[in-house]
């Protein structure tokens, strides 16, 4: 894919040249999006079954794209206990490590149903892929875990 080729898109994103020629950085992560090797594609064409919203990389203080937010992982009912949402964590932060980018995410059991954990088993799951209390001093995101790269 070539600069050409993705400034030919700004009618579905319009402000991509502006965007891409001011910073390099971001025109290298969109290229990894429309060629299919950005954190979320591999993570959908290796766990197709599970439902996940990851937000990123976004902007940290500093300006950089540091970090990921992880919004949502839902495994279907008849896949629980078999191992597949913590294969799907443990792909998730080895990519996240590969890029040097933190994820934040909050524990959350809203999404309640029979058998579901309990806010406190999830924030004990996260806990087992190296997430932690977000430092006090990380203004980055209003969540309260985070894996750090």
């Amino acid at each position: 894919m070539t600069l050409n080729s993705l400034f030919e898109l700004e009618d579905y994103f319009p402000d991509t040249s502006e965007r891409l020629s001011r910073d390099e950085q971001s025109y290298n992560e969109m290229k990894k999006v429309f060629e299919g090797r950005d954190i979320n594609s591999t993570l959908k064409k290796l766990f197709p079954e599970v439902i996940f919203q990851l937000l990123g990389p976004r902007k940290g203080t500093d300006g950089e794209n540091s970090y990921y937010v992880l919004q949502m992982i839902v495994v279907p009912f008849k896949l629980r206990e078999t191992g597949l949402g913590s294969q799907f964590m443990k792909e998730l932060v080895k990519l996240a490590k590969q890029d040097q980018k933190d994820i934040f995410l909050t524990p959350d059991d809203s999404y309640q149903e029979p058998g579901a954990m309990s806010k406190g088993q999830i924030t004990q799951w996260y806990k087992t892929f190296g997430f932690k209390k977000k430092e006090k001093s990380d203004f980055r995101s209003q969540n309260t875990y985070c894996f750090y790269a």
